[in-house]
């Protein structure tokens, strides 16, 4: 309790206790001549008391009471004074109290204890010393109110105050604040001896607990042992520490013991200690044991030390292990050079020796302090070595260091640093890292330049190269400026732009060429710390690279790139590839493509994505899909639309599902299913490997049953069919294969289909069936004498058992070699021609009648009531255009000897005139010589068929005809019938021969105009001079 006079001491602890002892020894009067009560009336002092005994050694007062009656400032039941005579009168040789209660306050660092305070004399300036007095006290006890707390103690003792004085105080504090500390249940128990008039006072200070805001003491215990010199301004002691537990916040640290030793005066003292630390746990880390070695000094309230800490055994929390394990990077140039440090790391911090050289001073409420030295220490060998210089100070003005540092051993890089701290009070160093390498990877930075100020902020600047690992490849020199700025625990790296170069760059078959990109900053740096959320990226904008895949140059771009390290997500926008010579190029283009780090690569998505193979003529767009990658294996999976690249397009676009692509060692895989885009029907099934390096590949295309009908038509698949086939129903079934290299690319196919029935141009087909091989399935191109036979077509009549022999060319070009079919005791024959698909121009096929035997075709026909002899020949030519197919100048014409027509049916209904009725007659028997029908018109619309025949009416046998009737038998008749009709409906024409009454009853009267489209004009068959006569 600072303030408190050596002789407020004094008097408090021997003489206060008993008035009249006091007035005794310090007036040297005699009490017994009754002038007590004069004396402390002269000096204001209230007090009651009442006189027991005077005698001639001994005087006895009892009810002592000094101070306000209500509050008194000291009672007591009794009190006996020895007195001597001595040559300068009677002294108080002897006092005895009992029952003594003192109450005092503790004001502005004084002790006041009221009235008492009236009865000590003013200084004399001679030294003190304790008095030659002999004095025995039972149990007086002492009150004390200060603005920290209550305290209570009892003072027991006896003995000569000057030499042999022995007792024993305690003293106790329920609950005491000082200085933002508060201390629960203090207690004083000390033994007090005098000797030669020195004290010593032993014995523990203790208390229950200790709470200084986010410090906790349990248990703190000091065992005292003080001497004091004689006038009691110098002290000499040495104490024992105990402390159960030290709580910093999460922090614990356990049993505390020590030693320490102390000697001073109320000027100063000085000391030393040493403290021993069985265990500590905190959120960080464990250690198993620490000391203190510190020597002190205070003077006043300041406070000074120095010393050295130790820890041994100190382990971070496993969390931290378990971090620094998983740190890493593989199939990245830092993965070996991180998995190195972070395993040294991670073994070092299981079991570090740290010791300290600190020192501290406390001015006011200014804390500042030193570390001079540091030694840091693993069992793997590695050694952190701090010290020289003015050392690392911190304070309230700041962070100063004026040290070196040097970190080696253990797997760490090899680190030598110094530090110098400027006028301007920043500190500055430049730290030497060597080359730190890690099987095939290796670091190497220029000087490091840095700078710390006193506020704690540092900028750090470097160049750093490269060299390591890529996937399944290797970068080499690979550079980068480094700009690093620490503030208050937040870290920023390159918050700008940043230029970053290579040397040589391959991976999975790609070497890129040296190239140099400049790295913004995003959202505070290429990495930052804030609050302890790691953040910042970068942005590439229009990155280009040139290099090889394989043995093909290769160009990679991209609109901008965009890294956040926030979650480890990227984003990149039309990215591009171009890969081979120009007369061989592949491409790829994605619009978007974004993904996430992970531990063993990455992981995203892309969309838009396009591009060719070579000189594969297909082209991809519409890609949509996700993306891996893992240990240098990249995997795709989506969809895509397949395309066409010729002009005039030979299929429509297909969509790609189920698409699995793979690209590991240099080689690509990929699988899927070709769909149609309407229906979603089944294709084809594709296969596809690519090798990278030699730019050797080949695609599998497995067409497992192509199932045409009402859902899928040919024209949903390609346009060369529409306008040419429909109402297609059956299947085709095949394989194809395309190869590519840097020679270019080949294809081939083999596809066959049983079955197949459609509408053509000229007529339904039925039951075409067939296989054909593909030598240029690109380029839909066949060998020679593909073959299909048809089992029917059907023009308007049944042909069955056809043959068709063909091949595809070059440009979309079927060349028709011919076909075949019987067709009434003849054939028909399809002649050779050559339908260019791949442009709009006319396609010209040619049918021909070879020997159809009209009696054979009347029989297939199953006409009852017509039947006809002779043989036919002719030709049908037909003309296909955007306008459709026609029939131009077909012709079929009876060979010569002609041949007979008859009618042997009824005519039923018949209104005919007379000359009706005459052609009528004339049809049931005629002998023609020639007869030719030619058609013209288009297919799809009027067919205009032209009838002509020549011939002599026979009289039938047996038939009683009429005399006008039997005047026109064996006479000439020539016919030219026109019939306009659908191509399906020209059998109308043989109907008019099965009931010729449909034809005959349009026949004119005489005199009537002939519609030309009956009956064409003839001459007389003979002149009339030779006609015959009745």
């Amino acid at each position: 309790m600072r303030g408190v006079t050596r002789r407020r001491v004094a008097v408090v602890g021997t003489v206060t206790v008993v008035l009249a002892g006091i007035g005794v020894w310090n007036e040297r009067r005699t009490l017994a001549d009754g002038a007590i009560a004069s004396e402390l009336a002269r000096r204001g002092v209230r007090a009651t008391y009442r006189v027991a005994d005077i005698g001639f050694r001994w005087e006895r007062l009892e009810n002592i009471v000094i101070g306000d009656p209500r509050h008194p400032d000291l009672t007591a039941d009794w009190a006996e004074v020895r007195v001597a005579a001595t040559l300068g009168g009677l002294s108080a040789t002897e006092i005895r109290a009992g029952g003594v209660n003192l109450r005092g306050r503790l004001v502005g660092g004084k002790v006041k204890f009221g009235d008492i305070d009236k009865l000590i004399p003013a200084s004399s300036g001679i030294p003190f010393t304790l008095p030659d007095i002999t004095v025995d006290l039972a149990d007086a006890r002492i009150a004390l109110a200060t603005d920290y707390g209550n305290v209570g103690a009892r003072l027991d003792g006896q003995g000569n105050l000057s030499n042999g004085f022995k007792g024993k105080l305690a003293a106790i504090a329920p609950t005491l604040v000082l200085s933002g500390c508060r201390a629960n249940r203090a207690t004083l128990y000390v033994d007090i001896s005098i000797s030669a008039r020195k004290p010593t006072v032993t014995g523990p200070l203790r208390a229950n607990a200790i709470d200084c805001g986010a410090a906790h003491f349990r248990k703190p215990a000091l065992a005292l042992n003080v001497a004091l010199s004689e006038a009691l301004d110098h002290w000499r002691g040495t104490s024992t520490v105990g402390l159960k537990t030290l709580s910093l916040g999460s922090q614990i640290f356990r049993d505390f013991t020590g030693w320490g030793a102390f000697e001073g005066s109320p000027r100063a003292t000085n000391g030393s200690a040493q403290v021993m630390i069985a265990s500590s746990t905190t959120p960080f880390a464990t250690l198993a044991g620490m000391s203190v070695d510190a020597k002190f000094g205070v003077r006043g309230s300041d406070l000074d030390g120095r010393g050295t800490v130790k820890a041994m055994q100190v382990v971070l929390d496993r969390r931290y292990v378990a971090q620094l394990k998983s740190v890493r990077a593989n199939g990245t140039p830092v993965g070996p050079l991180l998995k190195k440090l972070s395993d040294a790391a991670s073994s070092a911090i299981q079991n570090l020796a740290v010791s300290v050289d600190v020192g501290g001073q406390v001015r006011g409420s200014q804390m500042s302090g030193i570390v001079t030295a540091a030694n840091i220490t693993t069992l793997r060998g590695m050694k952190l070595v701090v010290g020289g210089g003015q050392g690392v100070r911190f304070g309230a003005q700041g962070l100063f260091a004026d040290t070196q540092a040097k970190l080696s051993g253990g797997g760490f890089p090899t680190i030598a640093a110094s530090f110098r701290r400027g006028a301007n009070g920043v500190t500055s160093g430049v730290a030497r890292i060597e080359p730190y390498a890690a099987n095939d990877a290796r670091l190497t930075v220029t000087p490091v330049q840095f700078t710390v100020g006193g506020d704690g902020r540092a900028r750090v600047l470097t160049t750093a190269t490269l060299d390591g690992p890529l996937g399944n490849g290797r970068v080499i020199g690979l550079q980068i400026p480094l700009v690093l700025a620490l503030s208050g625990g937040n870290i920023a790296l390159n918050p700008g732009c940043t230029p970053a170069a290579f040397r040589s760059l391959s991976m999975s078959g790609l070497h890129l060429d040296p190239n140099s990109l400049k790295l913004c900053a995003n959202n505070g740096g290429l990495f930052s710390l804030k609050n302890g959320r790691i953040n910042g990226g970068a942005t590439i904008i229009s990155p280009r690279l040139t290099g090889r895949l394989g043995n093909s140059p290769i160009v990679l771009g991209a609109g901008q790139a965009n890294v956040a390290l926030s979650d480890n997500r990227f984003t990149m926008g039309n990215l591009g590839v171009k890969l081979g010579a120009a007369d061989h190029l592949t491409t790829l283009e994605i619009g978007a493509l974004n993904g996430a780090f992970v531990s063993e690569g990455g992981t995203g998505k892309f969309e838009n994505l396009s591009g060719k193979i070579a000189n594969v003529p297909l082209l991809i767009d519409s890609g949509v899909g996700n993306w891996t990658l893992n240990n240098g294996v990249l995997t795709l999976g989506g969809r895509a639309g397949v395309s066409d690249e010729a002009k005039s397009v030979r299929f429509n676009t297909l969509v790609a599902e189920d698409v699995k692509l793979r690209l590991a060692s240099g080689k690509i895989a990929m699988t899927g299913m070709l769909r149609e885009v309407s229906t979603n029907a089944d294709v084809s099934a594709v296969a596809i490997t690519h090798d990278l390096g030699n730019g050797r590949g080949h695609a599998t295309l497995d067409v497992a049953g192509l199932n045409f009908g009402k859902t899928l038509q040919p024209e949903k698949l390609t346009p060369l069919t529409l306008g040419v086939v429909a109402n297609v129903a059956g299947s085709v079934s095949g394989k194809g294969q395309i190869d590519w290299s840097s020679a270019g690319v080949t294809s081939t196919g083999r596809f066959e289909t049983k079955g197949l029935d459609f509408a053509a141009a000229f007529g339904p087909v039925a039951g075409l069936s067939g296989e054909i091989v593909f030598t240029d399935l690109l380029g839909l191109v066949t060998a020679p004498g593909q073959t299909v036979s048809i089992a029917t077509i059907n023009p308007g009549i049944p042909v069955p058992d056809g043959r068709v022999t063909y091949h595809l060319a070059a440009g979309q070009r079927i060349i028709v070699e011919g076909g075949r079919w019987p067709f009434a005791g003849g054939s028909l024959i399809l002649d050779p021609t050559t339908l260019d698909m791949g442009v709009s121009r006319e396609r010209r096929l040619t049918f021909r009648v070879d020997g159809l035997d009209a009696a054979k075709f009347i029989q297939q026909l199953e006409f009852e009531n017509l039947s006809a002899t002779g043989i036919f020949d002719g030709a049908m030519p037909m003309i296909f255009d955007d306008q459709g197919g026609r029939i131009v100048g077909g012709k079929i014409a009876a060979r010569s000897g002609g041949g007979t027509l008859s009618y042997v049916g009824d005519v039923s209904n018949a209104k005919m005139n007379v000359f009706a009725k005459l052609a009528f007659d004339a049809l049931k028997a005629i002998r023609y010589n020639n007869l030719v029908i030619e058609m013209d018109g288009a297919l799809d619309g009027e067919i205009v068929s032209k009838v002509s025949f020549r011939g002599v009416n026979e009289a039938p046998r047996n038939e009683k005809r009429g005399y006008f009737a039997r005047q026109f038998s064996n006479l000439p008749f020539i016919f030219n019938i026109a019939i306009r009709a659908p191509f399906r409906g020209l059998l109308a024409t043989a109907r008019t021969f099965q009931d010729p009454s449909s034809l005959l009853r349009g026949l004119p009267i005489p005199g009537a105009t002939v519609p030309d489209s009956i009956v064409t004009p003839v001459k007389p068959i003979q002149p009339s001079e030779s006609e015959k006569r009745p």
